[in-house]
């Protein structure tokens, strides 16, 4: 058998410009000690908070903004206190346990609680059966979904693994519609390539042209909408956030990812969207207001056995792939290129990098709850710009 070549650690890096930018940083440790006490004055329990703190410091990491801890503090204000969709102290529930398949109701749990415990148990499943999938149905919100996936495949490069959750709120006309009648539903898939320079394969999309997050953002940091992107309460399109009352899909892809989401979800036993997120009091008897989370993994090492071209291994077979895709092809870069320098650019300051509109809100939550605090720097970073194609 001929001898297989190793692959390059290089090719799926691309030549970018380097801007310099502000941020804030904040050490990672202070930090998520800070929001550990912020969700046991809000009501959490410990181990709630802490497995939270923890998913909150793993979204910063990567430079997330609109699916972090600002976001999740924003959600247990508004759209939570309004629905009544997160408890304290909630316990899930196993419902179904068939093989490599579980079923829990997540008895609506702090959503990134129960999320980091089933998308661990999706891998644990895979790891000694091959495959493993949990549905929780009967959930809030769950933030960031790829923190939940990289936390899995940095334990184990053996795995794929991934997620995919219905959108708080019915957010999205589909198209043709008038209505919002689906969530900006999400999806998250994580593989180890085998590149040193940039080991992670990370699919990170939702289904709609934009996340409400960014809408959200845009209002609060001003700036227009991209074209395409949402329509107002009239269901024109709309450049203006101040305006926007829905989101479009990601054309007829997402359109078509956004309501299997919706469709698979059914069988769980989530509700109407429509009424998702609603006040329970509105809500006709027996019609859950809440959503359906999916965690899967796949142990790849199953296939070890197989033969693969020129007397690669399976890894490097993979390797090969990623090289083939991306090499000497001008600006192409590897999925997941930009969140895993900003996870290096974090790894390199010693700490989590915010914007400053984020440390603003994080402040005012610290004065609500007594809570100090911990100390911020502004910084100058290094920010290579990647080529990022629009939805």
């Amino acid at each position: 058998m001929a001898e297989s070549s190793p692959p390059s650690k290089k090719q799926c890096v691309t030549k970018s410009v380097i801007a310099n930018e502000k941020r804030l940083l904040v050490e990672t440790d202070s930090f998520k000690k800070w929001m550990l006490e912020i969700l046991i004055s809000r009501g959490f329990s410990s181990e709630e908070a802490s497995d939270t703190a923890t998913w909150a410091a793993a979204t910063a990491s990567y430079e997330v903004e609109t699916h972090g801890p600002r976001k999740l503090l924003s959600l247990l204000d508004h759209e939570f206190t309004r629905s009544g969709n997160c408890v304290p102290h909630a316990k899930h529930e196993v419902l179904l346990t068939l093989g490599s398949v579980e079923v829990w109701d997540g008895n609506m749990k702090l959503g990134p609680a129960v999320a980091a415990l089933a998308q661990a148990r999706s891998a644990e499943m895979a790891t000694s059966q091959g495959m493993g999938v949990v549905f929780v149905r009967n959930c809030n919100h769950f933030g960031w979904g790829p923190a939940y996936a990289l936390e899995q495949v940095t334990k184990n490069d053996e795995l794929l693994v991934g997620n995919a959750t219905q959108g708080a709120i019915p957010i999205v006309t589909p198209i043709g519609g008038s209505n919002a009648t689906i969530g900006s539903n999400a999806i998250a898939v994580a593989l180890s390539t085998g590149l040193e320079e940039c080991p992670t394969f990370l699919w990170d999309t939702g289904t709609a042209a934009m996340s409400w997050g960014e809408v959200q953002k845009c209002r609060l940091e001003g700036g227009d909408l991209r074209p395409g992107t949402c329509l107002d309460a009239n269901g024109k399109p709309t450049l203006q956030a101040a305006h926007a009352t829905s989101l479009l899909p990601a054309g007829t892809i997402g359109n078509a990812l956004g309501a299997i989401i919706e469709v698979i979800s059914a069988s769980i036993g989530a509700g109407d969207p429509r009424v998702r997120s609603a006040p329970r009091d509105t809500l006709p008897d027996g019609e859950p207001s809440t959503c359906v989370f999916i965690f899967f993994a796949l142990n790849l090492a199953i296939f070890d056995r197989l033969a693969f071209p020129r007397g690669c291994s399976r890894k490097e077979n993979v390797a090969r792939m990623v090289n083939a895709i991306y090499e000497d092809n001008r600006d192409a870069r590897i999925v997941g290129l930009r969140k895993l320098r900003a996870k290096k650019r974090s790894e390199h300051h010693g700490g989590l990098l915010f914007a400053r509109e984020s440390i603003d809100a994080f402040k005012q939550e610290a004065e609500t709850r007594g809570v100090q605090f911990p100390e911020v720097r502004e910084i100058e970073v290094a920010v290579e710009q990647v080529v990022v194609a629009p939805k």
